[in-house]
């Protein structure tokens, strides 16, 4: 018998739907809708989780459950009254709600929120005679609510926790770099694995981690062993240990290297635990260096570097990002560097001719990723 299709919407970062578009086709997707920090498809369980265990540029993996049509939080309570959560939340589990809202009927996502969870509390006490608890921390099931004119939908979050968690940082930074954006930005570099890998201001070595996961393949879920979606119902515990089984197979080596430095001995420290807890302390050394000390010690590679460029961390002005495209001119010579920024007047000073811009959010602060080429010799001889 056909397996049951889904409705699975992948929730992503502003500026990495195309990346996003891109994994879940190599991972089998067909028939993709790509949104606003959204791509949506349609797959079995298996197709689901598998999305959930290998997508890198994922933040969430959302089943759709179930809609309908109510103009404001009251209505949307007694639709979802006659909803049947008793086969989804069963006594002793625990949930939370995650709502966004917009119109008229919905201009307050908490209220939204405190009515779904009066509709799944007083159906749970008339059908089943229990309460669950709220659970904000470590819930069994997540419920994503969209409320929008007129419309309700709700769906069932895979993981139950945002897939930027990888498990491996244990030691930060004060302006850390999440995972998801890490590993788009990755993504774009497109390392061809040949060469070094070098981030020459690692802070606490997410790049780093991320760009090794990519190259070897390893699963991004690989450190997290509970899963939303293992309390599920219809959750097929042999299925979910083959996905897991085929993906890890897929492991390989990879003839490059990576390295990473940092002038703080603390975050050099932090760097490494990370890369320790990532299972990849023999992969990727990390050392207290400073940039502008820096020469390549290969002949080719790619180059990524986060450097400072707000008040979270010290920001040295203009002249860092002057001095970072001396040292990328003089010291890296036939390599391909990369510069994430959210400082666009700084990137100015590079002063280096840019191959490649692309426009990405850190939080709330716009960014921009730059692409230089730098040419041994002339760019004319290059060509030649």
């Amino acid at each position: 018998m056909e397996e049951k299709r889904l409705k699975i919407a992948v929730k992503t970062m502003a500026g990495l739907e195309d990346i996003l578009h891109r994994e879940i086709m190599s991972l089998g997707g067909s028939d993709m809708k790509i949104g606003k920090r959204v791509v949506e498809v349609t797959g079995d369980l298996g197709f689901l989780y598998k999305l959930t265990f290998n997508l890198r540029t994922a933040l969430r993996v959302l089943r759709n459950w179930k809609s309908g049509r109510a103009n404001d939080s009251d209505a949307m309570y007694r639709l979802m009254l006659d909803w049947p959560w008793e086969e989804w939340i069963k006594e002793g589990q625990s949930f939370k709600i995650d709502a966004t809202t917009y119109g008229d009927g919905f201009t307050h996502s908490q209220y939204a929120r405190q009515r779904m969870k009066d509709a799944i509390l007083d159906r749970l006490k008339e059908k089943k005679g229990f309460r669950p608890e709220i659970n904000l921390d470590a819930p069994d099931h997540t419920f994503n609510l969209y409320a929008s004119h007129g419309k309700v939908e709700v769906s069932l979050d895979a993981a139950g926790f945002s897939l930027h968690k990888r498990g491996y940082r244990i030691l930060t930074h004060p302006a850390p770099l999440n995972e998801v954006l890490a590993a788009g930005i990755v993504k774009m570099v497109n390392w061809n694995g040949i060469g070094s890998f070098i981030d020459p201001m690692c802070g606490s070595g997410t790049l780093l981690i991320e760009a090794a996961w990519n190259a070897f393949q390893i699963p991004p879920q690989v450190l997290n062993s509970k899963f939303a979606f293992q309390g599920w119902p219809d959750y097929d515990e042999e299925l979910w240990k083959k996905i897991q089984e085929i993906s890890m197979n897929k492991i390989k080596d990879i003839p490059g290297n990576f390295i990473g430095f940092d002038k703080s001995r603390a975050f050099v420290e932090a760097a490494r635990a990370n890369v320790k807890e990532a299972k990849l302390n023999d992969e990727v050394p990390i050392f207290p260096n400073n940039f502008f000390s820096l020469k390549a010690e290969t002949p080719r590679g790619v180059l990524v570097m986060n450097p400072p460029y707000n008040k979270r961390i010290e920001f040295e002005d203009d002249e860092m990002y002057t001095n970072i495209g001396d040292t990328l001119k003089k010291n890296f010579p036939g390599y391909e560097a990369w510069v994430f920024s959210g400082n666009p007047e700084a990137l100015k000073a590079v002063g280096l001719r840019t191959s490649k811009r692309v426009s990405l959010k850190n939080g709330d602060i716009d960014c921009k990723l730059v692409k230089y080429e730098l040419y041994q010799g002339s760019k004319k001889a290059k060509k030649s």
